[in-house]
């Protein structure tokens, strides 16, 4: 007799990037296209976008549209801070990571700048990139302190943790306190995928739907996927944002 495999549905890192560059894909679509271009809400009161949705019934409809996209945004953002753990923990040259995504991160700022407020450079709020630097940062500095006794060690690791978050507010980088949180969560706990996803489920709720991502990451192995230049995932949020800041 012929034992018959099941086929099991699995995630792999490539498939997570895919999944996390699609969901932003609609986050971006929905705050810098439709809310901050076709409503316009940076030009609105409270009290003026509720007037404005109330008598317009496509404006009622593109609000709806931006408020469903917005959810589906939510879905990557876990996935976001676990691909920052994992590559955290299985790189081979920490600095080189670093300064890579310190690169890209000043590479995004023109095309985020652009996008979201219609100025080259506005110094309100930094891109999502600054704080994957900032948490990789983070995460270099609680792995000084790994596999060493006493509670000294424990306590450095929440200083540097704290210190993440308020250079993360000082800079006012996107999604800084929950990207930063929930990436430590994940590199510290990465031993354990049970608690590890399930810590990560409980501190989603702050964003809606971010819980859910909790059965992709269950679904991932390990496995690298199909090979794909990393530089394209990379290139692909300035170039995303560049896009969307001139069509808006």
């Amino acid at each position: 007799m012929q034992e018959k495999k099941k086929k099991r549905l699995f995630m792999t890192q490539t498939s997570l990037k895919i999944y996390v560059s699609a969901t932003l894909l609609c986050y971006y679509i929905s705050v810098v296209f439709i809310q901050r271009g076709l409503l316009q809400i940076d030009q609105h009161t409270l009290m003026s976008m509720r007037d404005l949705l109330k008598g317009n019934s496509q404006a009622m409809s593109l609000a709806g549209v931006a408020a469903f996209l917005q959810l589906v945004g939510g879905l990557g953002l876990p996935v976001v801070a676990f691909l920052l753990a994992e590559g955290a923990a299985h790189t081979e040259n920490f600095k080189n990571y670093i300064l890579r995504m310190g690169l890209f991160a000043l590479l995004s700022e023109i095309p985020y700048d652009l996008a979201m407020s219609g100025k080259i450079l506005d110094f309100q709020e930094q891109n999502m990139l600054f704080t994957l630097l900032i948490g990789l940062i983070m995460l270099y500095g609680i792995r000084l302190f790994e596999n060493k006794p006493g509670t000294g060690c424990r306590l450095a690791q929440g200083c540097i943790i704290l210190a993440a978050i308020l250079w993360s507010m000082l800079l006012r980088s996107e999604f800084g306190f929950f990207l930063l949180i929930l990436s430590a969560v994940y590199y510290m706990m990465r031993d354990r995928k049970g608690l590890r996803i399930l810590m990560g489920c409980a501190m989603g709720v702050m964003y809606v739907t971010a819980p859910l991502s909790g059965y992709v990451l269950w679904l991932y192995e390990g496995a690298r996927g199909r090979s794909v230049n990393r530089y394209v995932f990379y290139a692909m949020y300035p170039i995303l944002l560049l896009v969307l800041g001139i069509v808006k």
